[in-house]
């Protein structure tokens, strides 16, 4: 429970009973109540306790939950399918839109002007629309200084950059009390989403497509890979050239 507490894995909830939970079986019930709200892959409890739910396969004792009944225990997919869409990417990274503290959103080709990106701002509605018990969050987003792609892609000027992101995204972070930096690099290819609660290789970036059964698979990079890939962008980094940054509204 430390280790979570550390890690910023334990986030708060609103309460789902009309009273405060007193025992562990009223601290059960309000977990299967707050599942009918927002659905939880299981409920661990005591193995006491467990015996009065033994019927629920959501609930199961700490001392059980490496055995093979307990199916939700086991090591989700490391990588998930879904269409290119801003609402499946929202519903995709709901827990972190919601809950993490900070988000760097690495994609060398956003654009807020261009249709295909036009969407990017729910997600950064998205953080602002996070429970009041949920600090908002440091929001980085990276992209290259080229605009476009290929080697004869001209430099995008950097008061039109500044002025285009501002006029797209600057009334929505105010809207929220969020502040999002932009980081501008030399070049890159690959795109992320890193936060502190987990990092995921997103192929095509987070541009969305209107063509029917669009398809793309993100996945879970392991802690390390996380972290470096974070490194790889701080600030004073070497392994890329910082042209400059600015800070939205």
């Amino acid at each position: 429970m430390k280790n979570l507490t550390d890690a910023g894995r334990l986030v708060p909830s609103d309460p789902a009973l009309s009273h405060t939970p007193q025992t562990d079986r009223e601290w059960c019930n309000e977990a299967l109540e707050s599942h009918e709200t927002i659905p939880l892959n299981g409920i661990i409890v005591s193995d006491a306790i467990r015996s009065t739910y033994r019927r629920n396969q959501l609930v199961e004792s700490v001392s059980r939950l490496s055995q093979s009944t307990c199916e939700w225990w086991e090591p989700t997919n490391s990588s998930l399918r879904l269409e290119r869409t801003i609402s499946q990417y929202i519903d995709a990274l709901t827990l972190i839109l919601k809950h993490a503290k900070s988000i760097m959103f690495i994609d060398p080709n956003i654009d807020p002007a261009k249709s295909n990106y036009a969407n990017f701002v729910q997600l950064l509605e998205a953080i602002g629309n996070r429970p009041s018990q949920s600090p908002q969050p440091l929001v980085e987003i990276h992209r290259k200084s080229l605009r476009g792609s290929g080697k004869n892609a001209p430099l995008w000027d950097q008061q039109d950059m500044e002025n285009t992101f501002r006029d797209e995204f600057g009334s929505v972070l105010s809207q929220s009390n969020l502040k999002a930096e932009v980081f501008i690099w030399d070049d890159f290819h690959d795109r992320y989403l890193i936060s502190n609660l987990g990092g995921i290789l997103v192929p095509y970036g987070f541009d969305t497509s209107s063509k029917p059964d669009d398809l793309t698979t993100w996945s879970r990079l392991g802690r390390s890979d996380r972290d470096d890939v974070q490194r790889e962008f701080a600030r004073e980094s070497n392994k890329h050239k910082l042209h400059f940054n600015f800070t939205i509204p």
